[in-house]
């Protein structure tokens, strides 16, 4: 059995299939993503400024969203890559309770907001009230702004996250320096696109270990979403409420530095009881060690096209 640079075994005796990981460039990706944000916020403030419309932040949060997927089709497209090997079948019943890993996820976000932030509010209070307390996409006070919120957050965010940062980063680095720098660099990078890190970074991990283990990208899809619903839904009562809203401010948020410890005991009781119940025995490093999802199926696509001819040489 040869490999290739992934570590997907090719069948001896066959031609490697050259993956379309070998032509993607995660630089194209990146850098007409964020043309497209920039252009994005233009037309929109562009928009904003001649037809007079109320300016929600929500509004510019679903834009942006979905702007910053756009060149991922066109150079998925260029490069050869196949929807139906990148996203997977849908998803069993059983396998749907994997989605459950959310819920250590978002109280690890959490506790860990609360350890990094607070303790960074006494050296950098400018950098923690701009990152944190002035966060004007989660400032809801009508209806329709929750909804913006909850489209952005938990349809579209979801689904083009995880095509982005699990679907083809993860993928594309994974193939390029192997499966786990492709998990590392691609949590990473997602953990420092939004703004804190510890938590995130844990998030993008077990994404990346769902991918790994279902072959499923809507596996993640589906923690991702219930992530971020526990999160958002609960702004409904600011929408229907506006008036009992007081901002947060510095000391407030100092104050909360008691809850910390027994939410991250928390998180790591709930990781526990996942890792035990629900994920099983199987274990991780296998996982990282191994091929990346595409390179696995190309494989397999191999493997099969091998028993065919051997079955049609001995039918011969």
């Amino acid at each position: 059995m040869a490999t290739t640079a992934s570590g997907a075994a090719t069948p001896t005796g066959t031609t490697p299939a050259r993956s379309p990981f070998a032509r993607f460039r995660a630089r194209d990706l990146l850098g007409y993503g964020l043309l497209a944000v920039f252009a994005a916020i233009a037309v929109f403030g562009i928009a904003r400024h001649y037809l007079k419309f109320h300016d929600d932040p929500q509004l510019l949060l679903v834009v942006t969203t979905v702007a910053m997927a756009l060149p991922a089709p066109l150079l998925a497209r260029r490069a050869g890559l196949r929807w139906s090997r990148l996203f997977g079948p849908a998803p069993t019943r059983g396998e749907l309770r994997l989605a459950l890993v959310a819920v250590p996820v978002a109280t690890l976000t959490m506790a860990s907001a609360l350890l990094l932030y607070i303790p960074l509010s006494y050296v950098a209070p400018r950098f923690v009230t701009r990152m944190l307390l002035d966060n004007v996409a989660f400032d809801v006070k009508t209806f329709t702004q929750w909804l913006l919120l909850m489209l952005g957050g938990v349809l579209l965010a979801p689904v083009l996250e995880e095509l982005l940062f699990r679907g083809i980063l993860m993928q594309r680095w994974g193939y390029r320096w192997g499966t786990r720098t492709g998990v590392i660099a691609s949590s990473a990078l997602f953990a420092v696109l939004h703004g804190e890190w510890v938590g995130h970074f844990v998030f993008g991990i077990a994404m990346s270990l769902l991918y790994l283990r279902t072959r499923k990208l809507w596996l993640p899809i589906a923690a991702h979403a219930l992530n971020n619903f526990a999160v958002m839904a609960p702004q409904l009562g600011d929408a229907l409420h506006p008036e009992r809203v007081t901002k947060e401010t510095l000391a407030s948020f100092r104050a909360q530095l008691w809850w910390a410890i027994p939410v991250l005991g928390l998180a790591l009781l709930a990781f526990a009881i996942y890792r035990r119940f629900i994920w099983g025995p199987m274990p991780i490093r296998p996982l990282l060690d191994g091929p990346t999802v595409y390179e696995s199926t190309i494989s397999q696509q191999q493997q099969q096209q091998q028993q065919q001819q051997q079955q049609q040489q001995q039918q011969t």
